[in-house]
């Protein structure tokens, strides 16, 4: 019999009563064994800690269940370190409370991570939704659906321009967390594990889409604070972070040096991003979402 890694499923919630059912369903329908499922709330105001207990009391299925509620509202990036130091697993996978894995998404994490050991970070592709969770656009029909991009701290000082794959459905090795620990700066948990999996390995992208993104109205609360803490928020961890592997002998000065460098263009590049797109992402997703996709898919994927 194969001796599997166990995997930690990490699932972040907060004021998401409307939501979280669906978040649950696709936490504890994963089909990977050994598994267990962590579920980290930051204080909800609303129903949310009264429906995650009602679900796990009726749970009978294999994966073991820890569930954290935060008194006090700590932050979405306390929160994740909280999680994550509960954590058993070889492998952590990261999972919103409003948004809906699908069953297979823990296996194939396994598969990819077990394919390529030299992978610290993996992302895959989501289905982007409205708040009922009905898709906005068709599956992609890709010619390999298990086709995995890889890139390295030297791939990425090289590009001409910013890129970083979405976190709705990032997955990390535990190393990760061991070798960098709690994030203490900002607020940001998504883009810090992107820029970490770097600095000491491969981050790799797969096309499967293995998440339901829901898109809904309560997202665009931040969107007029973007540009104001997007530098707090995106740039302070990753360069504190380099630091950090340059003084463990990680990396060198030239290569912390140009990953600085980077970090920096990134930070002027999403909050033109962030504060263009995304506000006119979320004025007009609800009239015209499928020539809205179209429009972005076509200006910034091509």
């Amino acid at each position: 019999m194969e001796n599997k890694p166990l995997i930690s499923f990490i699932l972040i919630t907060y004021n998401q009563e409307n939501f979280v059912r669906d978040a649950l369903d696709g936490a504890f329908a994963q089909t990977y064994s050994p598994m267990e499922i962590i579920i980290a709330d930051d204080g909800s105001k609303d129903n949310t800690p009264k429906v995650i207990e009602e679900y796990i009391a009726g749970y009978k299925g294999p994966h073991k269940v820890l569930f954290q509620h935060n008194e006090k509202n700590v932050g979405i990036a306390q929160n994740v370190n909280n999680a994550m130091a509960l954590a058993k697993g070889e492998y952590f996978i990261l999972a919103a409370g409003d948004d809906k894995s699908l069953p297979e998404r823990a296996q194939r994490t396994y598969e990819v991570f077990a394919q390529y050991p030299e992978m610290t970070c993996m992302n895959f592709s989501s289905v982007y939704c409205n708040s009922k969770l009905e898709p906005y656009t068709q599956a992609k029909d890709t010619i390999n659906k298990q086709r995995i991009s890889s890139i390295n701290i030297y791939d990425y000082c090289e590009f001409e321009s910013f890129v970083i794959w979405s976190g709705d459905t990032r997955s990390i090795r535990r190393s990760l967390f061991d070798t960098f620990g709690p994030l203490t700066k900002g607020k940001d948990e998504d883009s810090a594990y992107f820029f970490r999996g770097l600095l000491i390995g491969n981050v790799g992208h797969s096309p499967e889409q293995l998440s339901l993104r829901r898109m809904h109205s309560q997202q665009a609360s931040n969107v007029q604070n973007i540009r104001k803490h997007i530098s707090e928020d995106f740039i302070a961890q990753p360069i504190l972070d380099t630091k950090n592997a340059f003084d463990m002998g990680l990396i060198s000065q030239k290569v912390c040096n140009l990953y600085i460098r980077k970090i920096n263009q990134a930070d002027r590049t999403l909050a033109d991003l962030y504060y263009g797109v995304t506000s006119v992402w979320y004025r007009y997703i609800y009239s015209k979402p499928s020539s809205l996709l179209k429009l972005i898919k076509n200006k910034l994927f091509k």
